[in-house]
């Protein structure tokens, strides 16, 4: 009864019979009755429909923000994920909950004093499916390991970039080419979220339609990312990380990374996600790990076509390994320890 309420409430408003603001109003006072605990068919309704109604009607209607929906906001942002936290994720509940949280992604605002969509993703990451996140941060990490050597030792690749057109402009944009590697890295894969149930499979490959569903996520991602102001800059990696470097194969086809202005940056996240997921026995078990060796192995091997000649080269020098190396060792230990105090401090696991 309560969700057939809030659809004709969400008809009234788009009727005009109903204002934006008396809805939001109706929702916010439902969603504050709401036991964040209980996990009924009622329970969730109220954990996270009602605040994606509120959410909703805002955006649709495009309504003006107060101080006070800043606020509410971030409440709602950080309840629905909380309660996602608690959520039984081996219950029947628990797959209409990921529903309903699709529509919080759909209805993001970025607004003053709450999450950006950027660190909602990650957050999000982080109470469904721990393994992504660090897999997430690990990718940053090691393109941020990349970019720093071969802004060192090749200064050139970077030329191209927006606001970038020398070498003497590259040196004095390195730290925002740094951040932008990096934070570019970190929210490669946000289009997963829209598909969580898939990527949640342990122990076993995917199957051929999973994988189907699977190989969306660049361009799923890339549409969200472009909507808001945190990632906008980013949906060029975010839709081409998937694609080799000469474009042959890879995935979305439709779209020629080569055409980028961040095909460097492109490159960068490209190999580092391919490391860490070639090197990784932890998150994906049911593979056995590459060495750092083997994997400049095959990009020797595929220099050109799947990966870049100059990663190809990186892997050659002494240093960059070390520091790499020293990712690929401690870094997971370091994120997952990272994961479960953020779960226990935040989200109260």
């Amino acid at each position: 009864m309560e969700q057939e309420r809030e659809l004709l409430y969400l008809a009234s408003v788009q009727a005009r019979y109903t204002s934006a603001r008396d809805a939001c109003e109706l929702f916010y006072r439902d969603y504050t009755r709401r036991d964040p605990c209980d996990i009924s068919v009622v329970g969730m309704d109220r954990n996270m429909d009602t605040p994606s109604s509120y959410l909703c009607i805002s955006k649709m209607m495009d309504m003006e923000l107060t101080e006070e929906d800043h606020r509410r906001y971030g409440e709602i942002l950080h309840s629905t994920l909380a309660y996602l936290r608690r959520c039984p994720k081996s219950s029947f509940m628990y797959m209409k909950c990921i529903t309903l949280f699709t529509n919080l992604l759909n209805y993001f605002r970025e607004v003053p004093d709450a999450m950006t969509f950027d660190t909602f993703c990650m957050n999000a990451f982080a109470v469904m499916h721990p393994s992504t996140y660090v897999h997430s941060k690990m990718v940053a990490q090691l393109s941020e390991c990349m970019v720093r050597h071969l802004l060192e030792k090749r200064p050139e690749l970077f030329a191209n970039l927006p606001g970038c057109g020398s070498v003497d402009k590259v040196k004095q944009e390195a730290d925002w080419i740094i951040g932008y590697t990096y934070h570019s890295a970190l929210c490669h894969d946000i289009g997963k979220l829209f598909m969580i149930d898939t990527v949640a499979m342990y122990g076993r490959g995917l199957l051929d339609d999973e994988f189907s569903i699977l190989k969306k996520h660049p361009v799923v991602g890339a549409m969200m990312a472009a909507e808001h102001p945190s990632t906008k800059d980013f949906a060029d990696v975010i839709e081409c990380h998937h694609q080799w470097y000469d474009c042959s194969r890879g995935y979305p086809m439709k779209r020629d990374s080569r055409s980028s202005p961040y095909k460097t940056i492109i490159d960068i996240v490209t190999t580092a996600d391919c490391l860490d997921a070639a090197t990784d026995t932890g998150g994906r078990s049911y593979k056995r790990g590459k060495d750092i060796e083997e994997f400049g192995e095959e990009l020797r091997e595929t220099a050109g076509t799947r990966y870049a000649p100059f990663m190809a080269e990186l892997f050659e020098d002494t240093a960059f390994k070390k520091d790499v190396g020293d990712i690929l060792l401690n870094g997971r230990k370091r994120l997952y320890a990272e994961v479960y105090e953020k779960l226990k401090t935040e989200f109260g696991a």
